[in-house]
């Protein structure tokens, strides 16, 4: 009887271990199935949950979904980056070769008018390679700052007048809202001119009637810090995409203007935030529309 007893648990754990080697090996080639149609492109392959979900080779499937995932959603918004950049090429590049047809013609109304027009459309093509080479360069680390104490106030106030008259000629009212006291930061005064120009913009593609710019100090968590305050009257950003909206080739927000955005102006707001020890957050404005807020240490 103990032969026979032995014999038997030799063979029930000679089936229970095929058993589980069979298991552990199927899971393993569908994961190596799976990756290997990623690798070649398929970032919609999937490998099937195992039955355990709290062990090494559920977690492990669970990594490679959630890899395959990120990669599929990534390549959406690159593909919807490029569609957004075509876009805001393409308008430019159209106005300018209908002005200069014209011209070249003799059929424009007024050549003083037409070349004020390319003018307007060749700004707005720089302004984009600009944006992207500056985006490039921050993602690259190859660029430098010059740091130095710097009033906010006078940051919101220079970039909200000279962008005014574009956002005039748009029918949308410009408030600047400063305080009487200094509002000191250690920065680069040439780059957070860059981010309030950067924010006015994207609140000039989204505003109906109202734009408005505003510095205070506000405290975050314990800490005060200085704050850099755009806002508009627009459709406003839904909750779930708040904390994207800065992110890199973003441009799920709707447009009241000429289309979407392509992501470049905002995510090198947060670039050069972060790079000037800040942080950039989106919030929904009193009254509806979107409000991008930027959080600076204050310089005591």
């Amino acid at each position: 009887w103990f032969l026979v007893a032995g014999t038997a648990t030799i063979l029930v754990g000679c089936l229970v271990a095929l058993r589980l080697a069979r298991s552990l090996t199927g899971s393993l080639a569908e994961a190596q199935a799976a990756t290997a149609r990623i690798a070649r492109g398929e970032l919609g392959a999937r490998v099937p949950q195992p039955r355990a979900v709290d062990d090494e080779m559920a977690r492990l499937v669970h990594g490679i979904n959630h890899m395959a995932a990120e990669l599929e959603q990534a390549r959406r918004t690159e593909e919807d980056f490029l569609l957004s950049v075509s876009h805001d090429l393409r308008t430019p590049l159209t106005s300018i070769s209908g002005w200069a047809e014209a011209l070249a013609d003799g059929t424009a109304p007024d050549p003083t008018t037409a070349g004020d027009r390319i003018l307007a459309e060749a700004g707005r093509l720089d302004r984009l390679v600009r944006d992207l080479l500056d985006l490039a360069r921050l993602r690259a680390k190859a660029f430098n700052l010059s740091l130095r104490p710097v009033d906010l106030r006078d940051v919101a106030i220079g970039a909200g007048e000279g962008l005014r008259p574009d956002l005039e000629d748009a029918g949308l009212a410009l408030a600047i809202d400063v305080p009487a006291e200094p509002v000191v930061v250690d920065g680069d005064a040439d780059r957070l001119a860059q981010i309030a120009g950067n924010l006015l913009e994207n609140a000039g593609r989204h505003a109906h009637a109202a734009v408005r710019v505003s510095v205070r100090v506000a405290r975050n968590g314990s800490d005060e810090v200085a704050e850099l305050a755009v806002a508009d009257d627009g459709p406003g950003i839904p909750a779930p995409e708040r904390e994207h909206v800065c992110d890199r080739l973003y441009s799920g927000r709707p447009s009241s203007g000429s289309g979407p955005g392509t992501g470049v102006g905002l995510a090198t707001v947060r670039a050069l935030s972060e790079a000037m020890s800040g942080s950039v957050v989106a919030t929904e404005a009193p009254g509806g529309g979107a409000r991008l807020v930027v959080h600076l240490p204050l310089l005591s």
